[in-house]
């Protein structure tokens, strides 16, 4: 085989039809750590040059958006396919090896067809019934699933995470020996209509552990990372079609970033985290996972999502421009990161959207703030656990709650009071700026293959660790400032073969608008994958 050499590339500015912007390369902590780099070489704050992969950033960018139309030309075959079929096709064997096509195509349609006729509802049934054990088995995501048997199934199905209170269901907190039965219902929980629960889903060890034991779906050779790990896998899985989860530093968003899926992370209110395990009460958010942005458009008015934000809220005013940050050229990313940045920005630009440099000098330190809240946090929560489960501990969630020997009291205090100090600017620094988002990558490396992480690596960065500031990211970000953010995928790398997800995130209450923005930029077919 014949490799191309790399070709150097140049970081410069692009023109858009509404702005003239300079590429900034954007990062994230994720579940990458082992892999990053130094960045002795490669000084903060330069304008560098970097070696592209056999492609140069406009090749790649191209290959991706081919990418994307092959898989959106798959799906009109699909919706081809579904209007033909009959009802032996599903039920020729009880072994399905693909997923039936009355699951295929946009939820919204698939609704619809199910609302209206009764023959597309007998067909959508006996799919569910069928696909959802085959494929938990396959894919190993659910902690209960129980038997749908002869009762009706819902056209919405909703996964819920297992560290959330369902009254009657067992609660296990990804722990392979513990349960708690709770009497009561979590409030965000209560909020849906009650026959639209069928899952309890996976989750690491209290949401701080490294393995799951998921497959994931459409990318089986990559971790599909985690804490929020069964939601996500169980939506790409189609066992679900939203799935909620929570969100601590991106334990939302990095599962579906990971596993080609659409993860919201919502603004942080005290009260949707009651009845939910949390790490930390400051940093903690609720989040759902769908499959494609426009899928989530559709649950967002169907369940009424927005009526779980502050009755007063007001929406942010709408400017039509997204930010790219200034302060992100200096971080140490994967140059297939800075390939993805290039890519995300043309997509904004095709949508009609306008870009602009913004700079966050003034908050940009909050990153560490939060990392570092989140350390001390896992450590308490460590102290309240080990008494009872000590022994169920893997190595990884051992090795997280083993992170720091002590925390002090000001220490704690000086770090919440930094964050509630940017909280109070926060929101007026998007109309500042006279943008409606920032534009993120995920992370700071594209998604990771299965192993690639020794499984006894902590999910945690150490604050006292001498690399500490280099693996900050960009998750953290939103979190540490109680922002709403999503994240969703723009396309398949053409040679890595994973998904290349990207976010945004967005000024308190801003979801409804989030969504908006991802269903314009990331396309209403999104990648249109089918579980492997």
């Amino acid at each position: 085989m014949v490799h191309n050499p790399p070709t150097q590339i140049e970081i410069q500015t692009i023109s858009c039809p509404t702005a003239t912007v300079g590429i900034s390369a954007m990062a994230g902590p994720d579940h990458d750590r082992s892999r990053v780099r130094t960045p002795a070489s490669r000084p903060r704050g330069e304008n560098r040059t970097f070696s592209g992969q056999n492609d140069s950033v406009v090749d790649i960018r191209e290959s991706w958006r081919l990418n994307c139309v092959t898989l959106r030309q798959k799906r009109s075959l699909h919706m081809d396919a579904l209007s033909t079929f009959a009802p032996a096709s599903i039920d020729a064997t009880s072994d399905i090896s693909f997923l039936p096509p009355a699951l295929r195509g946009p939820l919204r349609e698939r609704v619809a067809r199910a609302t209206r006729d009764a023959r597309a509802r007998d067909h959508y049934s006996r799919a569910v019934r069928q696909w959802a054990p085959v494929a938990d088995q396959r894919y190993r995501c659910c902690t209960q699933l129980p038997s749908l048997g002869a009762n009706e199934i819902p056209v919405i199905r909703v996964g819920i995470k297992d560290t959330v209170d369902i009254a009657g269901w067992p609660t296990r907190f990804g722990l392979p020996h513990f349960r708690r039965y709770p009497e009561t219902t979590a409030p965000i929980v209560r909020h849906l209509p009650e026959d639209t629960l069928v899952a309890k889903l996976t989750t690491t060890q209290l949401s701080v552990g490294r393995a799951s034991g998921c497959v994931n779906p459409y990318f089986p050779g990559l971790d599909p990372a985690g804490s929020s790990t069964g939601s996500a896998v169980a939506v790409a899985a189609n066992i679900c079609d939203v799935a909620l989860g929570t969100d601590v530093l991106g334990s939302v968003r990095f599962p579906a970033g990971c596993c080609g899926v659409t993860g919201l992370r919502m603004t942080h209110q005290p009260r949707l985290t009651e009845g939910l395990l949390t790490i930390s009460s400051l940093l903690d958010a609720p989040g759902w996972i769908t499959r494609t942005p426009a899928d989530l458009a559709y649950l967002w008015e169907a369940l009424d999502l927005q009526g779980l934000l502050p009755s007063g809220n007001e929406q942010p005013p709408r400017e039509g421009v997204i930010g790219v940050v200034a302060e992100v050229a200096g971080e140490d990313c994967d140059d297939d990161v800075f390939a993805a940045l290039t890519a995300a920005q043309a997509e904004v630009a095709a949508a009609g959207l306008g870009l602009k440099p913004v700079e966050l000098s003034t908050v940009w330190h909050v990153r560490a703030d939060a990392w570092r809240l989140c350390a001390f946090d896992t450590y308490r929560l460590g102290r309240r656990w080990r008494d009872l489960v000590d022994s169920e501990f893997d190595d990884a969630t051992r090795a997280a709650f083993d992170l720091l020997d002590d925390v002090t009291d000001e220490e704690y205090d000086s770090t919440v009071t930094a964050l509630q100090r940017v909280r109070s600017v926060i929101a007026d620094l998007f109309a500042a700026q006279g943008v409606d988002a920032w534009l993120l990558p995920l992370g700071q490396r594209l998604p990771v293959a299965l192993g690639a992480i020794p499984a006894g690596t902590p999910t945690i960065l150490n604050p006292r660790d001498s690399r500490f500031g280099d693996r900050l990211g960009f998750t953290s970000l939103a979190s540490a400032a109680g922002l709403p953010a999503i994240c969703f995928p723009i396309g398949v790398h053409p040679h890595r073969h994973t998904p290349v997800p990207v976010q945004l995130v967005g000024p308190p209450g801003s979801e409804a608008h989030l969504i908006e923005l991802a269903v314009r930029i990331g396309g209403p077919g999104a990648l249109d994958l089918l579980p492997r």
